[in-house]
């Protein structure tokens, strides 16, 4: 199983005057300091568990951006008007920062989170040209986030040159939560015993940047010939395949929930809608048959959903719990298809059904 979690943050910045005459002339236009305070208000949690309501994002670290309008970046110096002042921290910093002597051509603040290292990009579109791999944003703990706004002018400054800007910092991926299967038996039963022994994520990008360009995707068309070598393959990425034991539904007893901190989790970047594809054994009379079943679309109460959203987490949802339903008739289809603060905000959950 995968690691888990995801979630949004909300940067609220204001920009205070710094206005200094021997540093800085009238006849130039006047200079910006901002202010940030940034507060990490998570705590660990173990992987593969849900996200529960009120859960904010977690910040390891972060670095700033001054950005100008031709996305040109610029450094804020501290207080004497001559040091640089930091603005990457390894550890989410808490109270104020304070940042000066802005030039007035800074139009924009731009947030990256939980990159792992400070970067040096020689403007706006080399950050945005940063890439990221699937295989690295599984973990929602450390999952790279990425915000930018536009500054405001204040209206309760007298001076000309506060600022307000809202930043929403959030992952560059969706996250997908499973926590239990049922299934819905005709009567009579087409089967006497489902047992649900794998479940795989399918149609996904491996890579993808800040600026929202993919790459490295990975699709395969299932059918009866391609759904067993599908689940079978040994190059498939671990974390789009988890192998499933225990769960075994029937008429009498057609439901199995996990555990909160043992469901079956999927990040994938945002965009085209991933497929679930599940493999299944069917017993009827003492005799076992292979089946599966492929998601084709997945719905938000009647609204069928076009696109998964960065950030949102999209939650099977049967009868108030967290679980994968479907119907004993389905397995038979023949084909199956500045001054900041940082509150950093809940994951966005949406309740999916998925067809097939």
């Amino acid at each position: 199983m995968k690691n888990l979690f995801m979630s949004l943050a909300m940067v609220a910045l204001v920009v205070s005057s710094c206005t200094k005459e021997e540093v800085q002339p009238e006849a130039l236009a006047p200079q910006k300091s901002v202010k940030f305070s940034l507060e990490n208000v998570i705590a660990t949690r173990g992987v593969d568990a849900m996200i529960p309501s009120s859960t904010r994002v977690m910040l390891n670290d972060c670095q700033i951006f001054f950005v100008g309008g031709d996305g040109a970046l610029y450094t804020a110096k501290d207080i004497d008007g001559a040091t640089d002042a930091q603005q990457y921290y390894t550890a989410a910093p808490t109270g104020t920062l304070s940042f000066h002597f802005l030039p007035a051509a800074v139009q924009k603040v731009v947030v990256v989170g939980n990159y792992g290292s400070e970067i040096d990009p020689a403007n706006l579109n080399a950050i945005k040209a940063l890439a990221a791999e699937a295989s690295e944003q599984q973990n929602a703990e450390n999952l790279l986030v990425y915000g930018e706004a536009t500054l405001v002018a204040s209206s309760d400054d007298g001076h000309g040159n506060t600022y307000l800007a809202e930043v929403s910092v959030k992952p560059l991926v969706a996250r997908v939560e499973v926590g239990g299967f049922i299934c819905n038996f005709s009567d009579p039963a087409l089967y006497d015993q489902v047992d649900i022994t794998m479940m795989a994520l399918n149609n996904y990008y491996g890579e993808a940047t800040i600026g929202g360009g993919r790459s490295n995707y990975s699709s395969t068309a299932i059918t009866t010939s391609s759904v067993y070598p599908f689940f079978n393959s040994t190059t498939a990425p671990a974390y789009t395949k988890d192998v499933i034991s225990g769960v075994s539904l029937t008429p009498a007893s057609p439901v199995v929930d996990f555990a909160a901190d043992s469901y079956l989790v999927y990040h994938t970047f945002a965009g085209d809608i991933p497929q679930l594809v599940v493999r299944i054994t069917g017993t009827k009379d003492g005799v076992e048959a292979p089946l599966y079943l492929a998601t084709t679309a997945f719905y938000d109460g009647s609204t069928k959903i076009e696109s998964f959203e960065a950030g949102k987490v999209y939650r099977m949802k049967f009868n108030g719990e967290n679980r994968f339903a479907f119907d004993d008739e389905d397995l038979n289809q023949p084909e199956k298809c500045v001054e900041v603060t940082l509150e950093a905000a809940e994951w966005v959950i949406v309740n999916v059904t998925p067809e097939f």
